[in-house]
């Protein structure tokens, strides 16, 4: 905590016995602020588990419609032919290709892979303590060479939706 300056030209307190009287007072103000503090506290806590109570089935519900949504298009995925997004009145549904890098769990392996990116000078590769193998700086390579290295290179479509929100016309 920082100290705080008293200004000399308006000397207040006489004595020592004033001093010690103005700390205890500074603690019983001190002892007050804490106790408003736990009183919002408690009130934010009582404020945040009845929000929680409240979400859980809106949040059940839309997990559920996602579910239901994700069923749909993908028993009616021909229906998007070649495009891959299909943009509805409330938002859009649809797949993104999405590429999982594998890197081996066997030891020896890993150490290999390892020795192999520091053998080509991708040392942004690696994480240094412990040493490991940075798969999100191997997202930014080339995916051919990547699993020359012994990476696993899964590629996959991932359905995704967005629900659209617009804001209201603002008023002039």
């Amino acid at each position: 905590m920082a100290r705080i300056k008293a200004k000399p030209e308006i000397p207040v307190l006489k004595n020592w016995d004033e001093v010690d009287l103005s700390l205890a007072e500074m603690a019983e103000h001190k002892r007050a602020i804490n106790a408003v503090t736990d009183a919002e506290n408690a009130a934010l806590d009582e404020i945040k588990l009845d929000a929680q109570i409240k979400r859980e089935p809106h949040k059940t519900r839309k997990d559920e419609l996602f579910k239901q949504i994700h069923a749909f298009v993908e028993a009616n995925r021909a229906d998007l032919g070649t495009k891959k997004t299909r943009e509805l009145v409330f938002g859009k549904v649809g797949y993104r290709k999405s590429t999982k890098l594998q890197v081996p769990s066997d030891p020896t392996q890993k150490a290999a892979v390892i020795e192999r990116l520091r053998a080509i000078g991708w040392l942004d590769c690696l994480k240094i303590t412990p040493i490991t193998v940075n798969k999100e700086a191997l997202h930014s390579k080339p995916l051919g060479e990547v699993a020359e290295l012994g990476v696993g290179v899964k590629i996959e479509d991932t359905f995704w939706l967005e629900v659209k929100r617009e804001d209201p016309p603002a008023e002039v």
